[in-house]
């Protein structure tokens, strides 16, 4: 193989795991903004919130791999809080 191919492909898998460690960092501030919701809704109380913050938390955890905390948020929404 060329040695001019071998450094584009290094390149492009470098490109690749680029992607997908920013896709990683966009996940994690996207949980974490979730996970402050959660609690902001259960801090005021607001039920209807509070379900839908765990919601999307449960539904992005699934997405992104993280199966332990998409559980525990699924039990979060079907939980719920007392209606407002």
């Amino acid at each position: 193989m060329p040695v001019l191919e071998v450094f584009s492909r290094l390149a492009a898998a470098a490109m690749l795991r680029l992607e997908e460690l920013e896709r990683a960092r966009a996940a994690s501030a996207e949980l974490a903004d979730e996970n402050r919701e959660l609690r902001s809704a259960l801090a005021t109380g607001h039920a209807e919130r509070f379900r839908r913050a765990a919601h999307s938390l449960k539904t992005n955890a699934q997405t992104f791999g993280a199966t332990a905390l998409g559980a525990q948020a699924r039990q979060l929404e079907q939980g719920g809080l007392a209606a407002d």
